[in-house]
């Protein structure tokens, strides 16, 4: 098990949270978090790292295919049907012309293929529950990762850690090129773009269980890199309104998130204890999934209706909502659909060497 890598996923999340919040109140306080839809940038990194370590190398893809699914569908639908229903129930949305697109994007969104769809609005990637265009994203890389994780282990490690070096640098001038064109909303939601991501946290995870054990920086220096370069994306946003800024600030941060990726993973490994082991912070980081499909819908509903409310108390107010939400969503939609569609579990057989012990399958 890698602990520190379940903890990870809820600052992730609550940094995009605090992003989202900052996007839709503009309030000045939290302008230091317009850098957090690089957030989404290291969940994919850790989407890569945690299946590359956590599925057995023999698993099947059909078995595979059917975990991710249970995984991550049911809370999905769930919150992509309030959303569509919150849209229905908006004044002025569901009009002759908009109803047909309304409803097609819905399957669009239903089949998670929207990150396909460039356009914005009512109809774009980013219609219904705006969040959820990450995991049609998600939902490639997971059509993707059988054949991309055999191919990668079958590579000699210098060709392995080249080409994914080569694919970050392809997304970034991929990503410059679109938004010098006014198209940065394509370059941050482009799959194939952000594909570079994930497989970089997939090579990292091999490098790791092969045996790499960097130990220049332990967790908290690895976290305090990150933060500097998390200001440094700040600083790229300044002067820009909320929205897609040019995206560099997601490739400011690449770096240090894999730092502290590693040193996170490495330290599980040691068998060190710290505040992300902690029982608390395992619980927290299960209810960043949740956590990360609630939040922007609660988000809106409570700038309609505590609009006159202050912006701390609306930002405290809507965070406990979206935590209410996300246990309720955990325990009652996805926990329980996951057990039920999973199906049965065989246990993998202990690697020979007690030095990389592979985490118990979470796929």
């Amino acid at each position: 098990m890698l602990p520190r890598l379940t903890s990870l996923r809820w600052y992730a999340a609550l940094v995009v949270f605090l992003y989202h919040f900052y996007l839709v109140t503009s309030w000045a306080p939290l302008r230091v978090f317009s850098f957090g839809q690089a957030g989404v940038s290291f969940f994919f990194l850790l989407s890569g790292f945690v299946l590359a370590w956590s599925t057995a190398t023999e698993m099947p893809a059909r078995t595979f295919y059917r975990r991710r699914f249970a995984r991550i569908y049911p809370a999905y639908v769930v919150m992509l049907s309030v959303g569509f229903l919150v849209l229905l129930a908006t004044p002025g949305n569901l009009t002759a012309s908009l109803a047909p697109l309304i409803v097609a994007m819905f399957i669009v969104q239903a089949v998670m293929v929207q990150a396909w769809v460039p356009s914005r609005g009512l109809v774009g990637s980013l219609s219904f529950n705006p969040p959820q265009w990450s995991l049609s994203v998600e939902a490639f890389f997971y059509g993707a990762f059988p054949l991309l994780n055999r191919r990668l282990r079958a590579l000699r490690p210098r060709h392995r850690d080249t080409l994914a070096a080569e694919l970050v640098v392809l997304a970034a001038l991929a990503s410059a090129g679109l938004s010098a064109r006014g198209l940065g909303n394509i370059a941050f939601t482009d799959p194939l773009i952000r594909l570079a991501e994930f497989v970089l946290g997939i090579t990292l995870a091999i490098k790791v269980e092969e045996g790499w054990r960097p130990r220049l920086l332990p967790v908290w220096s690895a976290a305090l890199l990150t933060s500097a370069a998390c200001l440094l994306a700040h600083l790229t946003t300044s002067g820009t309104s909320p929205g897609f800024p040019f995206p560099l600030e997601d490739y400011i941060v690449l770096g240090p998130a894999c730092a502290l990726l590693v040193a996170a993973a490495v330290a599980d490994l040691d068998g060190r204890s710290g505040l992300l082991t902690r029982p608390f912070s395992q619980y927290l980081g299960q209810l960043s999934f949740t956590f990360y499909l609630v939040h922007y819908l609660i988000l809106l509903a409570f700038m309609h209706l505590g609009v006159s409310m202050p912006k701390g108390g609306l930002l405290a107010s809507s965070f406990v909502a979206a935590l209410a939400g996300a246990v309720v969503l955990h325990h009652v939609v996805e926990l329980p659909c996951q057990r039920a569609l999973r199906g049965s579990r065989r246990r993998a057989s202990a690697p020979a060497s007690p030095v990389v012990v592979r985490g118990a399958n979470r796929t």
